[in-house]
């Protein structure tokens, strides 16, 4: 039987393992730097979120967070690369939760299986999806909008960041509780969706509303409504789904950590324990988090599971439903 200690304290340094008779040898975690996979490229938020995270982390346990950035696949590049780590804690993976809820059923043929081959760590931040179109489109608020829509059924477009992706998701949801339809035009990524609303070449997107802060203080695109339950600091004036009419019109996403399934429960506590102490911390969210309007989330363990059921109970009729299946 293997015992877990606690070496000069969990905040200074490593946490070390007394192993049991049939070992009969004692050695600590962690022995070497820690590779925490981010399955988006070098520059973006979840980027910038797991590179403040890292830097606190490496603090915390007396060892070097590296971000190793692995884009790709809907996640699945980088998700993957930790579901084949070896089950020592030494790999995490930083990711947002289509990894653990709506991939399952959107992709195919995954080269892992999440629930058999990762375990969740800890949550870190959740989004504040808005509902955004062009500073040109007539539509002054949610209800504007959802009028235009029923009346031109199918003549407005809207972008998203790919089938399946929490734009698409977002605004089917949408459609599916006002009663009206859009034409979908996904897009590769971010840059080009954005590009393509500033352009008035489509008219609504939903996404982080974070990412569009600069475009919305500039004056070239508007916020309709905050799919939240609150109004949020850096948009006091835009009202939330609740406050436009639709209470029911709510959506995020959620970024969470993980570690390869198979890691000794111990490991997993020390890493989840790093998590939400970087998290509830007032720099880390001060400068990772709140100035792009990401909302901290405490949990660890037992909360990244719950989020986990929450998240498909809500997507995966969606998802069935609109029968999307990606290579």
């Amino acid at each position: 039987m293997r015992t877990w200690i606690g070496r000069r304290g969990f905040g200074a340094g490593a946490v070390a393992l007394l192993a049991g008779p049939a070992l009969g040898q004692t050695f600590s975690f962690p022995t070497r730097p820690i590779r925490m996979v981010v399955p988006f490229p070098a520059g973006g938020i979840l980027d910038a979120v797991g590179r403040g995270l890292a830097d606190q982390m490496s603090t915390l346990l007396g060892q070097r967070v590296i971000v190793d950035n692995r884009p790709g696949g809907g996640q699945n590049i980088g998700a993957d690369a930790v579901a084949k780590a070896a089950p020592d804690g030494h790999t995490m993976l930083l990711c947002s939760m289509p990894v653990f809820s709506t991939n399952r059923l959107l992709y195919r043929r995954l080269p892992y299986n999440v629930d058999s081959d990762l375990a969740a760590l800890a949550l870190v931040a959740q989004t504040v999806e808005t509902v955004l179109v062009p500073a040109a489109f007539p539509a002054r608020s949610l209800t504007d909008l959802v009028a235009e829509a029923r009346a031109h059924p199918g003549r407005l477009n809207y972008a998203s960041f790919g089938l399946g992706s929490d734009a698409h998701l977002a605004m089917e949801l949408l459609q599916r509780q006002t009663g009206t339809r859009f034409e979908h035009v996904p897009f590769r990524g971010q840059a080009d969706a954005f590009t393509a609303l500033l352009a008035n070449d489509v008219q609504v997107l939903i996404t982080a509303h974070g990412a569009a802060l600069p475009h919305i203080e500039g004056g070239r695109l508007r916020a309709l409504a905050v799919l939240h339950t609150e109004r949020q600091a850096t948009l006091p004036g835009v009202p939330t789904s609740a406050e436009a009419g639709f209470p029911d019109l709510l959506w995020n996403a959620t970024f969470l950590t993980a570690t390869t399934a198979g890691t000794p429960e111990p490991a997993q506590r020390a890493l989840a324990e790093a998590v939400q102490r970087v998290v509830a911390s007032a720099e880390f969210r001060e400068r990772f988090l709140v100035p792009i309007g990401l909302l901290p989330l405490a949990g660890g363990m037992a909360e990244a599971r719950a989020a986990i059921i929450a998240a498909r109970e809500r997507s995966d009729r969606l998802v069935r439903d609109l029968g999307i299946a990606l290579d």
